[in-house]
């Protein structure tokens, strides 16, 4: 199982990473409520959004690394030891 961190935040409501296969994973906030994404490597393909909101980033992690493991990629994402990784946007 690979695991990847976000590198990239924005005022804290936007999360990314690259996953090992190419493509992006955002976590973001949208009226109190986080949601996920998931894009094609090189974007403009296919993009898969959570099907409900979650009341924390938390929540949201656990349910995008959850349709990981649904759909095997051997994947796990992980929030960084601080909310500043290097690649901090604001």
């Amino acid at each position: 199982m690979t695991r990847v961190t976000f590198d990239e935040i924005a005022d804290g409501v936007f999360w990314r990473v690259c996953l090992p296969n190419g493509w992006m994973a955002d976590l973001w906030k949208f009226d109190g409520l986080w949601e996920f994404s998931i894009e094609e490597k090189g974007g403009g393909g296919v993009t898969v959004f959570s099907d409900e909101p979650y009341a924390s980033r938390h929540d949201a992690l656990r349910g995008l690394n959850g349709l990981f493991r649904r759909v095997g990629w051997p994947c796990q994402i992980e929030f960084p030891k601080t909310d500043k990784p290097k690649g901090v946007k604001t």
